[in-house]
């Protein structure tokens, strides 16, 4: 079955943007893809059948965004990705740039 989980949209000790008056959308994602990426390169492409996503969720002070890992919960291949990731989460950015997309 068809499963997500989602993460945040930087390193746990980095700073993000907050939802308020200087909320900057363009940069929410822009830090999302560069986690994206940063996880890409750390723990390598998911398993195929599995992704990441950057979605938005409403809020009462506006739409924030996350990072949706999409997966098969009965494969026991795209867990593993997942519980890895999870577990070891980067603490920091790397010194890499995101993608353009």
């Amino acid at each position: 079955m068809k499963e997500y989980y989602e993460f945040e949209t930087t390193p746990s000790e980095e700073p993000c943007q907050q939802l308020g008056p200087k909320y900057d959308q363009d940069l929410a994602r822009k830090e999302a893809r560069r986690t994206i990426d940063q996880i890409v390169r750390q723990f390598g492409e998911p398993p195929e059948g599995s992704r990441f996503s950057i979605t938005s969720s409403p809020h009462e002070f506006g739409s924030y965004y996350s990072i949706r890992f999409k997966y098969d919960d009965n494969n026991e291949e795209h867990y593993k990705y997942l519980t890895n990731v999870d577990e070891n989460w980067p603490k920091e950015y790397d010194n890499q740039e995101c993608s353009t997309t």
